[in-house]
């Protein structure tokens, strides 16, 4: 007797002792630029770290889309770690651009903020995926999944209040007025 039920097969783990050590030194270095390099309150250098933010964002994601025989290692996968930096650099920009004084704050934020929810999705499903194997279930337990679920809803509803209150103003300097102004010396 033939019912056709399929074994569903379960989801690789992305996430290995090499990603939580990138995530870590990402947390490190965000930390570090914020509290001992820049000075975030001007806005040149605020400028500045999100640019090197943005930019690690880029460096991961190729990393995250390398083929095999390139440069780039493909033991691990680096799509974690690129969700988790696209999500902590648009924390970090709607969270400077609120308790910063620059006198408003800016929709872009929230527009930055909504892409970074995105990236923190892929990468709460992928920590379920690790929680998951570590207790060597086979499914994500139900209070991650209802955990991560308020969370992102409360981040949805933190975008909308850049939405609601902020104006359609860039919060940050033009990278092109940065370099030029460090390369002229003034």
């Amino acid at each position: 007797m033939n019912l056709n039920i399929k074994h569903e097969q379960k989801q690789a783990c992305a996430v290995d002792n090499k990603v939580i050590v990138h995530i870590g030194c990402i947390v490190a270095l965000y930390f570090f630029m914020n509290f001992v390099v820049l000075d975030l309150a001007i806005i040149e250098q605020r400028s500045i770290g999100f640019y090197l933010f943005f930019s690690l964002s880029l460096i991961y994601l190729g990393a995250s889309k390398a083929p095999a025989y390139s440069f780039m290692s493909k033991q691990t996968d680096y799509e974690p770690v690129f969700l988790f930096n696209g999500f902590a650099l648009s924390l970090w920009f709607a969270i400077t651009d609120l308790i910063l004084p620059t006198g408003s704050i800016s929709k872009f934020s929230g527009v930055v903020l909504i892409f970074g929810i995105f990236g923190a999705f892929g990468f709460l499903i992928d920590i379920g995926y690790y929680i998951r194997d570590k207790k060597g279930e086979l499914d994500i337990p139900r209070n991650y999944l209802i955990a991560t679920r308020y969370f992102l809803l409360f981040m949805v509803i933190f975008a909308g209040y850049f939405f609601i209150e902020g104006n359609w103003e860039w919060p940050l300097v033009d990278i092109i007025v940065i370099v030029s102004k460090y390369v002229n010396g003034y």
